[in-house]
């Protein structure tokens, strides 16, 4: 310890004091001359660490920039890449710079091709979405194709062309209903027929999506938007007994929904009902004011209701 004291005094003593800056390098060196016998003192079994890690910060870095990545390496900074995107907002320049960072990497990372896409469709840029997500399609169509009938039918309204995906979808998965975004394809493509009027297509496949569900859970568990969808295919044909079969099927297992009973009330009202819909409209105005009506992030939800819908039904009831 005293060598290292005395090695440090001489250093300092070689730096002549004849300006400012000297006198500051001087000071520093002291510090640094103290802060060394403090770490020793406590530390004294890691002289050699300490030494090597000296060494290490005096010697050129240009060895660590790298410049040359095999192919392997090249996919896995590429990856980096894409789970950095999450820290960043959809369509950022952060964001923009590290998905072009990555496909240089990896031209054909699909998940960084489709996230290109992304920021266009929230933004309603139609085509330059549709370009980057068709590279994503090329690329891994079994995956991402019943996902681009997502957006068309949520985002675009482009009920042919989701109807068109989803059927792609079945044909690339004949062993199983595809879920794009979480949601069946059985159930998107009822929607689809339904804004299309094409009411008993719409059920089949309501049909075929309720089926699919109840291998696996039971109706407690089913999305109250299947049976609102069902009432309203019935309500379109003038089926009003039918519809309120499957209004009253939804209500029993999701009575928090605002907009089964804002239908059960509508329904009930066009059928002579007053009280019935009297009621029915209340429970669902409850329901409405707490916030359990079917809604989306970025969109609007098919049929989605307002509070005007409430208020202009309240006025028809006597």
């Amino acid at each position: 310890m005293k060598s290292l004291t005395s090695y440090l005094r001489k250093i300092q003593n070689l730096i002549p004091i004849k300006s400012g800056q000297n006198l500051k390098v001087s000071i520093l060196l002291t510090r640094f001359g103290k802060l060394l016998l403090i770490i020793f003192h406590k530390f004294p079994n890691y002289y050699l660490l300490f030494g090597f890690l000296f060494l290490m910060a005096c010697q050129d870095t240009s060895t660590l920039y790298q410049k040359t990545f095999t192919a392997e390496e090249k996919k896995q900074l590429a990856l980096q890449m894409r789970q950095g995107i999450g820290y960043y907002y959809q369509g950022s320049v952060p964001e923009v710079m590290l998905i072009e960072e990555g496909l240089s990497l990896d031209p054909d990372n699909v998940e960084l091709n489709r996230e290109v896409g992304i920021p266009y469709l929230k933004r309603g840029f139609a085509a330059e979405f549709e370009k980057y997500y068709q590279r994503t399609i090329s690329l891994d169509p079994t995956e991402w194709i019943g996902w681009r009938g997502y957006l068309y039918l949520y985002f675009y309204r482009d009920y042919e062309r989701a109807i068109a995906d989803f059927d792609a979808t079945d044909s690339l998965t004949v062993d199983f209903v595809d879920y794009p975004q979480a949601t069946s394809v059985h159930f998107m493509r009822a929607i689809a027929y339904l804004k299309l009027k094409k009411y008993d297509e719409a059920l089949l496949y309501l049909d075929m999506h309720l089926t699919e569900e109840l291998k696996t859970t039971t109706l407690d568990y089913i999305d109250a938007k299947t049976f609102l969808y069902q009432a309203l295919a019935y309500y379109k044909q003038g089926a009003l007994a039918k519809a309120r079969e499957y209004l009253k099927i939804g209500t029993d297992n999701a009575p928090y929904s605002a907009d089964l009973w804002y239908w059960t009330a509508k329904i009930a009202l066009e059928q002579g009902q007053q009280e019935i819909a009297r009621e029915a409209l209340e429970k669902g105005q409850t329901q409405f004011r707490k916030g359990y009506q079917n809604q989306r992030p970025y969109v609007e939800e098919f049929f989605q209701l307002y509070q005007s819908d409430f208020d202009e039904l309240q006025a028809q009831l006597k």
